[in-house]
């Protein structure tokens, strides 16, 4: 659980889950008792805030590395609206490796015409994932 979901009013500090086995989540809070009511800067420093301080192209591609964006729970945590996200559909790696089974030829100059024609498809071996081997050892 993040610093920014406890409760500073109460002076939580942390929170947990207990899983019970009859499928029931039980909340473990941890509280410091103090006796001011007024906010706690030696409880709760600045922490990582829910906006990222990077994409992901610029941590993947561009190789950066920074730390991460601190907000302060001075007053509470307010959430921020909902971000608009967009999708951009960039090329995979697998969509470059040929089948496995399947004359890549015969791929290719399908989808020339259109890839329409299915009927070049018919003679050819269904792709199936490979065999799977487990092994389970007992110690």
């Amino acid at each position: 659980m993040p610093k920014r979901g406890c409760d500073i009013g109460l002076n939580e500090i942390f929170r947990l889950y207990k899983l019970h086995g009859n499928g029931r989540v039980e909340p473990i809070r941890f509280y410091v008792p103090r006796k001011s009511d007024s906010f706690q800067t030696d409880l709760y420093p600045d922490t990582i805030s829910d906006t990222p301080a990077l994409s992901a192209d610029e941590w993947w591609v561009e190789k950066k590395d920074v730390d991460p964006i601190l907000i302060s729970l001075k007053g509470g945590y307010q959430a921020k609206s909902a971000q608009t996200l967009t999708v951009a559909k960039k090329s995979n790696a697998l969509d470059k490796m040929p089948m496995k089974g399947r004359d890549t030829s015969a791929a290719v100059n399908d989808m020339s015409d259109g890839g329409s024609d299915d009927s070049a498809h018919e003679n050819s071996a269904p792709l199936a994932p490979a065999p799977v081997k487990v092994c389970m050892i007992r110690v």
